[in-house]
Formats: structure tokens, sequence, C-alpha cells
């Protein structure tokens, strides 16, 4: 909040392999509510991520400029069934604008039905920004556009793809999702 209307920007995250973590695999920006600087301009690309506790990926408050996920390989997350159910997930963008493609996702959520909450590849708009409002120079935002295309997703305890939000006054995700492969998921293959 003290740097008004500033960014984190321009990140290139590429060819690396993280595997056998406590908890997340990646954790790239801030939530929301914490007023930290939103992220823009950020390629995330040819990663190796296995074997966590809590998820994949996790990506948080990209809300302008060109943002894209493609081509990293994630596989095992949700071992710890501790309490934060909700930090399963294969790749996981909360609050942003982003393309996603050519990425394999397996076995989210351990694979197994004891993970109930877990998402391969979740797409949330979560407590804002709102739809219309600026906050501390950002915005305002009309809609989060995603596309989600060329992905592979095998043996997820839940939902193969998600796209949602958690109220109508947040900014909408408007997706476009094709030629994607959803395989032996325990509940849903897309789900919008």
């Amino acid at each position: 909040a003290a740097n008004y209307g500033l960014w984190w920007e321009n990140y290139l995250i590429t060819r690396n392999y993280v595997h056998g973590t406590r908890n997340s695999g990646m954790y790239l920006g801030p939530n929301f509510a914490d007023g930290e600087l939103p992220v823009r301009n950020i390629e995330v690309s040819f990663n190796t991520l296995d074997t966590f506790g809590y998820s994949g990926m996790t990506c948080k408050s990209w809300w302008e400029g060109t943002n894209s996920i493609h081509d990293n390989t994630i596989d095992t997350t949700g071992l710890l069934k501790d309490g934060t159910a909700i930090q399963r997930d294969g790749i996981s963008v909360l609050s942003a604008t982003c393309d996603i493609y050519n990425n394999k996702i397996f076995n989210t959520g351990d694979g197994k039905a004891a993970s109930p909450t877990a998402q391969s590849l979740k797409l949330y708009v979560h407590n804002g920004p709102l739809t219309g409002v600026t906050f501390q120079g950002f915005g305002p935002y009309t809609t989060f556009p995603y596309s989600i295309y060329n992905n592979l997703i095998v043996n997820g305890a839940k939902v193969g793809s998600t796209v949602s939000r958690s109220s109508t006054s947040v900014v909408p995700p408007v997706p476009s999702i094709y030629n994607n492969t959803v395989v032996n998921c325990g509940s849903i293959g897309i789900h919008v």
C-alpha cells in the first residue's frame, strides 16, 4: 500500500526442477487482501515440479500484462492430509489473467478421494479485486480473461479444470477452454 500503483513485473521462471517440498513447489504472487504489489508480465515455463505436500504451483494477483504458464510438468500434489485441504492443486491461478497451455498435470490431491477438494487446474477470482473499482492505484477491472488449451490432466482427485469466482461482486473470469485432454478425475473433467 505504501507503493501506490507500482508492480512486481517482468519475471521469467524457466527450466527449474523443484521436488519433495513439504508445502508448495512454486508460490508466485501475493494474496489480494494483504495489500502487496500485484504481478504482471510473468512467464513460467519448462519447469518440472514433483511431489508436494500442498500445491504444485500457486499464482496470485497477475492482474494485467502478458502472463503465461506453459510447457510445465507437475506430478503428485496434496500428500499432506492436514487442515489445508484447499491447497492440493496442480496449478492454482487466483485473481489473475493468464494463458495456460501445453502443461502436463498428473496425480493432483495425491490422486485419491482423501483430497476431495483438489483441482488439477484451478482458476479462481477470490475476494477481489471488485468489478469496476480502483484499488490502491490498480484497475478498475471488468474481466480477467484466461486461455486454457493443449493441457494434459491425468488422475485428479476431484476436478480436472475449474473456473469460478468467490462472489458476483469480484471481477469475473472469462475463459476460453479448448484442445485439453482430461483423464480419470474423481468428479468432473471441466467445470465452469
